[in-house]
């Protein structure tokens, strides 16, 4: 699944068209992906809109349109953006890597951009069709514009989300989201109080949007391995060391991958990230020089840790 370095990548992929007009969308018909309005609604309503700005919270990423709508993206498990003629940086796990076929599979939705007041002011030329292949000239001749933008949200599994609002962070899912672990990482102490005042293990803690929003399975993997706590880890058996720890960990994994806009290979080649993925392999999974990576399920998903660095503490129940 993306998470928070992924998405703030895509973010930044979307600044260039801040200032332009929708003038196209082609969409799905697909009501899961679109679980909060039709297809056809959320189309009409974002047809010659134009970008204000771009936004992210957490997982979540939006675009601020003219008329006070938003248009809300969450990946899911495997949702992607892809910009027609770009190439941009693939997750480690897509499921189109390299497959520069356009459009692309698993298409949900397809946004064109001007700022051309020639192309913004034949609008309805562009939106206006009688036969699939009158649609196709259309698409072809923009295409060929150079002064039009194409952008596209892909899903192959279908569990991420798209959907329009007016005030997106005072409505679910944003509304029930903690602090960003970006933008919004409270001081230490704050911190401590918040994660002493919950009862779970550590890592379902890490991956729980309502304490704190970003952090997904390998961001909280590669945490807890630079903190050395063992992902099972009780909270109310972490000391203050622990915690300060593990909270510089997250402010230094995060930015990391940020700064780097999350391209993997650009990655400290001691992380855990480029050896976590190798659960099943008939070997044994190990980082040079640190020790063998053991695997175990909490919260139904894959937690990576080198137990000579992570260890179960005394009198800790396994927190799965």
């Amino acid at each position: 699944m993306p998470e928070l370095p992924e998405v703030e990548r895509s973010k930044n992929y979307l600044i260039p068209y801040i200032g332009k007009t929708i003038i196209k969308v082609d969409i799905a018909d697909d009501n899961i992906v679109f679980n909060k309005q039709s297809p056809s609604d959320t189309a009409k309503t974002i047809l010659g809109k134009k970008v204000f700005d771009i936004k992210r919270h957490g997982k979540v990423f939006w675009l601020e349109l003219s008329d006070s709508h938003q248009l809300g993206f969450h990946f899911g498990m495997t949702g992607e953006l892809k910009i027609k003629g770009k190439e941009l940086i693939e997750y480690k796990n897509s499921n189109t890597k390299g497959d520069k076929t356009w459009p692309p599979r698993w298409n949900k939705i397809i946004i064109y951009f001007s700022n051309d007041d020639s192309i913004i002011k034949n609008i309805d030329k562009w939106n206006k069709f009688d036969s699939e292949d009158e649609e196709k000239e259309i698409i072809k001749t923009l295409d060929n514009t150079k002064k039009v933008d194409c952008i596209c949200f892909s899903d192959a599994r279908r569990l991420g989300r798209i959907w329009l609002s007016k005030d997106i962070m005072n409505e679910t899912p944003l509304s029930k989201h903690g602090f960003d672990v970006m933008n919004e990482l409270p001081p230490l102490e704050e911190f401590k109080e918040k994660l002493k005042a919950r009862n779970c293990g550590i890592k379902k803690l890490l991956l729980d949007q309502t304490f704190s929003a970003g952090i997904g399975n390998w961001v909280a993997d590669e945490v807890l391995y630079h903190a050395k706590i063992h992902p099972s880890t009780h909270v109310k058996l972490l000391d203050d060391d622990d915690i300060e720890r593990m909270y510089n960990s997250i402010k230094e994994v995060v930015s990391f991958a940020v700064k780097v806009n999350a391209d993997s290979n650009q990655f400290p080649k001691d992380w855990i990230f480029h050896y976590r993925w190798n659960k099943g392999s008939k070997k044994d999974v190990s980082i040079p020089g640190v020790g063998n990576i053991e695997y175990i399920t909490i919260g139904g998903r894959t937690a990576a840790f080198v137990p000579t660095l992570q260890k179960v503490r005394k009198n800790n129940k396994l927190n799965l």
